[in-house]
């Protein structure tokens, strides 16, 4: 609603809205982190997802962020996993589903353009990780908004927790 309102400040607004998607994420699956790496590693996993979300839209390869912040991709991927809690690629498509969903509240622009707006190389891929992250495709979602649509945190397991959607806010929901 905030990206086709455009309200005044709506970017600090979309920006905060990711922002906690992230802290949310970070406190329901924290990492423990040796102190005195932590203090050097943190300004640098802060500004890699800075460069992510300012260049979202992007192709945004591995390679590409890690050379954003001077390290070489085989380190950075490892200490993104240890202080974020998940791969890039998982990450980067987290990202780039809720700015997908937003977008299919918000507008009335094609499922095509949507996928190409939010950094899918091809719309089969963007329909593959739309279904395998939410249950549903993003025709499914566009026709019913109202859907409860869940981000499967850990698609590759059984749901556990998941991140759900509501108001353009991310909500952490922890099943029993």
């Amino acid at each position: 609603m905030e990206l086709s309102a455009q309200a005044e400040f709506y970017e600090k607004v979309v920006q905060n809205s990711l922002k906690t998607y992230l802290y949310k994420l970070q406190r329901h699956f924290p990492v423990v982190r040796d102190p005195a790496v932590s203090l050097k590693i943190t300004p640098l996993i802060s500004k890699a997802l800075s460069f992510m979300e300012a260049n979202l839209s992007e192709e945004l390869s591995l390679e590409q962020v890690a050379a954003s912040i001077n390290l070489e991709s085989g380190y950075f991927s490892r200490i993104f996993k240890k202080y974020v809690g998940m791969n890039f690629v998982k990450y980067r498509n987290i990202l780039r589903l809720d700015n997908a969903i937003s977008l299919l509240q918000e507008t009335d622009a094609s499922i095509s353009d949507i996928a190409f707006d939010c950094g899918f190389q091809n719309v089969r891929t963007f329909n593959r990780v739309f279904i395998q992250y939410t249950g549903k495709s993003p025709l499914e979602f566009r026709k019913d908004p109202e859907l409860e649509l869940s981000i499967n945190i850990h698609p590759h397991k059984k749901p556990a927790d998941s991140i759900v959607v509501v108001n353009d806010s991310p909500v952490v929901k922890l099943r029993n």
